[in-house]
């Protein structure tokens, strides 16, 4: 595949799959070849809101008991077929029933939830599709971070074809890795590189950008020295912390930074002594703002997403 004009970056370790109900982590491919319903955007300030992606609008009942949703008309998956409400509801029922799944929690407070994951229902009670763009949630209770828990990438929508066609397959082939996001999964070569080419049809517009080149270099230091040489467009510095001093001298004029979302966390494991017999109702979990720094190259060509979920 040719590659020139693509945006070349790196990872330090190569992505385990491309589903992103199955991990995590791994969110910086992911984030590119899917959508969510609505999305969280950052300003410059710092400050966050909740906007629109694959829903255009929504409204919320006098008793917070019920959203309803209305699909962009037109949105198309890589294979070709539009977005419909049915694809919303599959993609909410396989993050409660897949195996190996890590993110049903971010549906817990939809009605029928618990039912479905411990499999005393086979669909999701509280998700009534009214037409092909149109559906309706109901909660089990009133919860003022749902359309949080949503716009998180780990609900990002599939297409239920193509995932079912697919089957176990599904984010470890890139041909059947099929999302509508602003890029397409071209290639994986493990502990080498993943490629990304430009959907054209993207419904929020085609990016400036022909591609993405993804290279995976564990060693931080041969990291620099590939963007020093010109072989990374992009360093990010999250991986070579004790380098910023330097680089913010060398290169004051393409140091980009600013705020990002992200969520730092210990997890208890209850399975294990003393909490095996003590469970704690008050879980010990703090949040930070973090401040990412990316060095780049020559002209500002263009940009695309990243997403990060730092974990102690």
């Amino acid at each position: 595949m040719d590659t020139t004009g693509f945006l070349t970056v790196a990872l330090n370790a190569d992505i385990q799959t491309a589903d992103i109900q199955k991990t995590s982590k791994d969110y910086q491919l992911p984030i590119n070849i899917y959508d969510s319903l609505c999305e969280i955007k950052v300003a410059d300030d710092g400050s966050s809101s909740i906007e629109p992606s694959l829903a255009e609008k929504w409204e919320v009942s006098p008793d917070g008991l019920e959203y309803t949703f209305y699909l962009k008309k037109g949105v198309k998956f890589h294979n070709g077929e539009e977005l419909k409400a049915s694809d919303v509801k599959y993609t909410f029922e396989r993050m409660l029933t897949v195996t190996g799944g890590t993110n049903s929690e971010f549906l817990d407070q939809i009605k029928g939830s618990a039912e479905l994951f411990d499999g005393t229902a086979t669909e999701l009670e509280g998700f009534e599709i009214l037409d092909d763009y149109t559906f309706k949630l109901t909660l089990s209770e009133p919860y003022s971070g749902f359309l949080a828990c949503i716009s998180t990438p780990a609900v990002s929508i599939y297409s239920e074809k193509a995932t079912e066609s697919a089957g176990d397959q599904f984010g470890l082939d890139p041909a059947l890795t099929v999302g509508t996001g602003p890029f397409k999964f071209a290639s994986w070569t493990y502990n080498d590189q993943l490629v990304l080419v430009r959907n054209d049809d993207y419904f929020q517009g085609a990016s400036a950008l022909p591609g993405v080149v993804i290279k995976i270099v564990p060693d931080t230091e041969t990291q620099t020295m590939m963007f020093e040489s010109g072989q990374l467009d992009l360093l990010d510095m999250d991986y070579v912390t004790d380098q910023i001093s330097r680089f913010e001298e060398t290169y004051p004029d393409q140091i980009v930074s600013g705020p990002r979302l992200g969520t730092t966390y210990f997890t208890m494991n209850q399975k294990l002594e003393p909490l095996i017999t003590f469970r704690s109702e008050r879980p010990f979990r703090w949040q930070s703002t973090v401040r990412p720094y990316w060095i780049h190259c020559g002209e500002e060509r263009a940009s695309w997403k990243t997403a990060y979920s730092p974990t102690v």
